[in-house]
């Protein structure tokens, strides 16, 4: 990331302002850029130094800027360096215990999905009770017709998974396992099971992320085209090598953008099959 043109204010210029995100500062913690900061055309290490300066607040925070790991957040008073982290160091920074590998195995529609789905619903139900807001079978899996990796994603709406005592305790004495925080990304948990055999992704209501999951799914049941366009492509990523299926998944984000983009804009056309959108 580099200014597109140099300018000779202290602060550079809005067009050069570098997008949300999360960075290392130099002098140690991990930060969550809200608003927009400057980039600075400097060394750093492991990516380009950024000068953080806020052009604004994103409503609900009182700066531009908040820290992810017990760090004292920078204030707006001066400049401050951060360094884009990598996928990697993300990755690594948000994962309890070793990543899971990049191997990557799809299998045929199995009809059995739904009633798994049904089965930890029943499990999740019973140890939160009331504190469950939403419950939805997610994913691949969900989608009849849809080759799928051999694990059932759960969407768990919480009132604020932040607040952990207040739901992950129960869920651990239940057979869940958390192996992501990421603050980051609307307060997002994911628990695993001990088998490795379902996600339970954990969001607030206010999450965009509700929205997006159901989005996706609902297009690719009532849209058969869709379907096997997307089953295509992942069939084709599949066969590559990844270091981490976030990777897979990372690869795939195009493909999912442009179908929650139709499925907001009711659109009919589809992309032939086995293109990547």
């Amino acid at each position: 990331m580099t200014p597109r043109r140099p300018w000779p204010q202290p602060w550079g210029h809005p067009d050069d302002a570098v997008p949300p995100g999360t960075y290392r500062h130099a002098g140690g913690g991990r930060y969550q850029v809200l608003g927009l900061a400057f980039l600075a055309d400097g060394p750093g290490e492991g990516g380009s130094t950024v000068v953080y300066r806020p052009l604004y607040s994103v409503p609900g925070h009182p700066v531009a800027v908040r820290t992810l790991d017990g760090w004292q957040a920078p204030t707006s008073d001066g400049r401050q360096r951060f360094v884009a982290e990598t996928s990697a160091e993300r990755l690594a920074a948000v994962t309890l215990g070793p990543p899971e590998p990049g191997r990557i195995q799809l299998v045929e529609p199995d009809p059995a999905w739904p009633q798994r789905y049904a089965e930890h619903a029943v499990r999740i139900r019973g140890a939160l009770g009331e504190r469950v807001l939403q419950l939805e079978h997610i994913g691949s899996t969900s989608v009849p017709g849809l080759v799928a990796k051999p694990l059932i994603d759960i969407l768990l709406v919480v009132d604020d998974p932040a607040d952990e005592n207040a739901w992950l305790p129960d869920l651990l004495s239940a057979g869940y396992e958390l192996q992501i925080r990421e603050p980051e990304h609307d307060d997002h948990r994911c628990l695993r099971t001990s088998a490795r055999e379902a996600n339970l992704h954990v969001l607030p209501p206010w999450s965009g992320e509700v929205e997006r999951y159901l989005l996706l799914r609902d297009r690719l049941r009532s849209v058969p085209e869709e379907r096997v366009a997307y089953a295509a492509v992942k069939r084709e990523l599949a066969r590559e090598e990844w270091n981490a299926v976030n990777d897979y998944a990372d690869a795939k984000s195009a493909v999912v953008e442009a179908i929650i983009a139709r499925a907001r804009a009711g659109s009919s056309t589809v992309p032939r099959s086995g293109g990547r959108c």
